[in-house]
């Protein structure tokens, strides 16, 4: 039986609409990205996608950009919805100062550009008070969607909605309840999100996440502008005492949610440099709250990007504080990194793994750390050496199963001395330290239960998917009895996990230690010319692997 799992991709491109692609990860071709255009000096040339342009120089505003995104938002009312696009030009040489680094929360299409000539124009925010979010150069988004917390923590019960179970490939979805529909607003951005997979924080750390346009909403009956790319199922499991808890099938609106504070369609940065200087940690450049985000030719600041459909870094230079160059954090679609460098040994690049696609093509990076649903990485170098936080080229982060990840045409160079390896020299042993103790009372039937009182459940709650597996051995490939996970639910409560399994060889398990596969590591390609050199290759516990040195197929019934 098939994992379930997204075997589709799509890709807003600006000024372009949405790009579909199908078939496996590995399958999809790049998009074709839109053109760069130049700086923009005055006259401004007529856009080819109807947007109207505006032009904002920081000088006309005393270098208030506050006072300059107040003007963009009383020009862009006047305008249709996504018809104006703000071109803020910075002057090379130049440093820009603020205390406020929301300056462009709440514009719909923008592009941020450097022209003149020298060096990169320097974007610095000044604050040193209040949450630590105020501090890096930028944090754009807040407030214009579902998943904010604009006065008090946040509520799933009042900002999103329950739906029914909704299967990939429909285009509709149902409220559970009808009074409901108040929340919605057709013709804007929503998402569809399910499936919790941590307990504790904030924001939501949700599996599944659809980001689609309401056309319209008859009664509970929800029409969307797209097909679902994931399944959402109503019953999946979640803390109900945790507000922040999202695990049911919930719709939320994305554009407008907080005194109507309008996402970005489409923002554009272009040749600047983002200085984080003064909070070691937490210089974070933040983008949230958008549909599509570009940075190109930019010196990124720790990027956090978070909430959002789509982000990309191009040509770019990740810099960071502390031991983070980026931490790509939840609730995203996918992040694109194609010819960006990130070479300093202390930091590494954390992670994605709230994101279902991160795409790396054409990279020099350091180590990271990171498990998005599915990695694509081409045609890159990851060298570790003198890293002193991960020691290994890569790694994967706690949160969130691996259910692809593939290398073509990648170097690893594991060269520290502390650890000469592609991955850990022990690499994560299927059930360690939480191998589920059986007794009767963990079956019901093919009905595998799991308390939330086991001390254990979290890990579990967190790797296990749909068409995984769970068995007796000591290690992935060493499974000796095992079955498959069909499906994935709770009670009401929250008071356990519940697994429905196909046991496929051997005799159930009704005693004993049960194990699931630690980080979900399903399939690992290594596709031409992906090698370990220098260094060593040391066995992972992917389920699966292509071209690797461990190659070896599925075990017979896991597919």
């Amino acid at each position: 039986m098939a994992a379930d799992y997204p075997t589709r991709l799509e890709i807003d491109v600006p000024g372009k609409g949405t790009l579909k692609l199908s078939g496996t990860l590995s399958d999809a071709q790049a998009p074709t990205e839109p053109p760069v255009e130049p700086p923009i000096e005055p006259p401004v040339e007529p856009p080819t996608d109807g947007i109207i342009e505006k032009l904002y120089k920081p000088e006309d505003f005393g270098g208030d950009l506050t006072a300059m995104q107040s003007r963009i938002l009383q020009d862009q009312g006047a305008h249709d919805d996504g018809m104006m696009r703000a071109i803020v030009p910075f002057q090379r040489g130049k440093t820009y100062e603020y205390a406020k680094n929301d300056w462009l929360t709440g514009v719909q299409n923008y592009r941020c550009e450097a022209v003149g000539s020298g060096a990169r124009p320097k974007l610095r925010c000044t604050n040193t008070t209040g949450q630590w979010a105020t501090f890096g150069p930028l944090s754009i988004g807040k407030g214009s969607h579902c998943f904010v917390e604009p006065n008090a923590e946040m509520d799933k019960n009042t900002q999103l909605s329950l739906i029914a179970t909704a299967q990939a490939g429909a285009a509709e979805v149902t409220l559970l309840n009808s009074s409901d529909a108040s929340r919605l607003r057709p013709g804007r951005w929503h998402v569809i999100v399910s499936y919790c997979q941590q307990i504790g924080g904030y924001p939501p750390n949700c599996r599944w996440i659809d980001y689609v346009k309401v056309t319209a909403v008859n009664g509970t009956r929800v029409s969307l502008d797209r097909a679902l790319t994931h399944n959402h199922y109503a019953d999946y499991w979640e803390d109900p005492a945790d507000t922040k808890s999202i695990g049911k099938a919930r719709i939320g609106l994305f554009d407008g949610f907080w005194n109507d504070i309008r996402c970005t369609l489409s923002g554009e940065f272009h040749g600047l440099e983002f200085v984080g200087e003064h909070q070691a940690g937490q210089d974070t450049v933040i983008t949230e709250g958008h549909i599509n985000v570009l940075f190109e030719d930019c010196i990124i600041s720790n990027y956090w990007p978070s909430m959002l459909k789509q982000a990309e870094v191009r040509n770019g230079t990740l810099v960071g504080a502390g031991n983070q160059a980026a931490e790509p954090d939840k609730l995203a679609d996918t992040l694109i990194l194609d010819g960006v460098t990130q070479t300093d040994p202390t930091r590494y690049i954390g992670g994605a793994t709230g994101f279902q696609h991160v795409i790396v093509r054409n990279c020099n990076f350091s180590s990271i750390q990171i498990s998005p649903r599915n990695l694509s990485v081409t045609n890159s170098t990851i060298d570790s050496f003198s890293n002193t936080w991960l020691y290994v080229p890569i790694g994967w982060a706690f949160n969130g199963p691996i259910l692809g990840a593939e290398f073509d045409n990648v170097t690893f160079k594991a060269t520290t001395a502390a650890q000469p390896t592609w991955t850990y020299s022990q690499p994560p042993t299927a059930g360690s330290g939480v191998g589920l103790s059986l007794t009767s009372a963990n079956w019901q039937k093919n009905k595998l239960i799991i308390p939330r009182s086991f001390a254990g459940f979290e890990p579990w709650l967190v790797w296990l998917y749909e068409g995984g597996m769970v068995f007796t051995g000591p290690r992935v490939f060493d499974p000796q009895n095992y079955g498959r996970v069909d499906k994935i639910y709770s009670p009401p409560d929250g008071s356990a996990l519940w697994c429905d399994v196909t046991w496929i060889s051997g005799t159930k398990p009704t005693s004993g230690t049960l194990h699931c596969q630690n980080h979900g590591l399903r399939k690992l390609t290594w596709k031409n010319g992906t090698k370990v050199d220098p260094g060593n290759w040391i066995e992972p516990d992917f389920i699966c692997q292509e071209g690797t040195p461990g190659d070896r197929p599925f075990p017979q019934g896991i597919s």
